[in-house]
């Protein structure tokens, strides 16, 4: 066919409500308003540079307009700039290259940097996450392990346990990737496996719990943002058809496979507490969201929150990372 739709509007040109019309339009308009900047995930104080852009496909303007450049919080105005525009020609125009300082958090924030032309009535925005240092915290109670052997141990032993399974210890898995397969699995599977090609992984996305407990110190949406980029594409991710656990971060998987997929979960072998992580945060280096979730992980199994409703034996438990064992 050459082309891979989606359909934004129905057969009757009605939105089907995937988008809010003018967010639509911050995007895809005959004149939009363009940020360039190198990430969305950034530490505290660090500065933030950004080019400003516009697309202009209207008409050649001569007379002077201007910009409001802003980064705001869930909550007020943190920094704002006033840019002048004197004219735009057709096509891209370079506006002006801007920074600023972003804020000393002392926790994980989402901030919004928010560009608007209110002459032209276009505005555009981005989210940017924003990660402080990583308090110290206590793990003095809790088995920190991506050893099978020293869980088993450990669950002999009633400990609360974050485990890390290892890739050779953690064979019913399928690789965690970040971006969402294209199109059809079947189809370019089938085209993989007629080339020799290594086959697409073929996920669609993290479906997250976000206001569970242990992501507290994490803050979220329900679905993937840049701040799990690290975290998804260093990890393994469960596959727990049998024992139907319900993940509090889950990988959609593709139609065909359908497996039932765990980043995040938890679950009570006989009488210890486990945390499973498939992804080994401790050894994503330069990570500040990988350290802010393990943060958030211990910090959530050391209050009494931490109460996994799913229970099994320790040989169900095996079966969940090697189901020959």
């Amino acid at each position: 066919q050459g082309t891979a739709l989606v359909g934004i509007l129905d057969a009757f040109m009605d939105n089907k409500g995937i988008i809010l019309p003018e967010e639509w339009r911050e995007f895809c308009s005959d004149c939009v308003l363009l940020g360039e900047f190198s990430k969305y995930v950034w530490n505290a104080n660090e500065n933030f540079k950004c080019n400003v852009k516009i697309t202009n496909y209207k008409k050649e303007m001569k007379s002077s307009m201007s910009i409001k450049a802003e980064l705001l919080s869930a909550t007020k105005l943190v920094w704002s700039n006033e840019i002048e525009v004197k004219e735009l020609l057709l096509g891209v125009n370079n506006i002006a290259s801007i920074g600023f300082k972003l804020p000393d958090c002392k926790i994980p924030q989402k901030y919004t940097f928010k560009l608007t032309m209110s002459e032209l009535n276009i505005s555009n925005h981005y989210e940017l996450w924003v990660y402080p240092l990583v308090p110290e915290i206590d793990k003095k109670d809790i088995l920190i392990t991506n050893d099978l052997s020293k869980v088993l141990n450990g669950i002999s032993n009633n400990k609360k346990i974050l485990y890390y399974p290892k890739t050779a210890e953690n064979i019913n898995s399928i690789e965690g990737t970040y971006c969402t397969d294209f199109w059809c699995y079947p189809m370019f599977k089938s085209i993989s496996e007629w080339m020799n090609k290594p086959l697409p992984i073929g996920t669609m996305g993290l479906l997250i719990n976000e206001n569970h407990a242990a992501l507290k110190e994490f803050p979220c949406e329900f679905y993937s943002t840049p701040q799990w980029w690290d975290i998804v594409m260093n990890s393994r991710l469960s596959i727990l058809n049998d024992v139907k656990i319900d993940p509090i971060v889950q990988m959609i998987d593709n139609f065909e496979r359908n497996h039932l997929l765990g980043l995040i979960y938890e679950l009570k072998v006989n009488e210890s507490k486990v945390l499973v992580c498939t992804s080994e945060l401790g050894n994503i280096e330069n990570s500040s969201p990988a350290q802010w979730l393990q943060y958030s992980l211990i910090k959530y199994m050391n209050s009494e929150e931490f109460n996994p409703e799913k229970v099994m034996n320790t040989k169900s438990f095996v079966s969940v990372f090697n189901s020959n064992k």
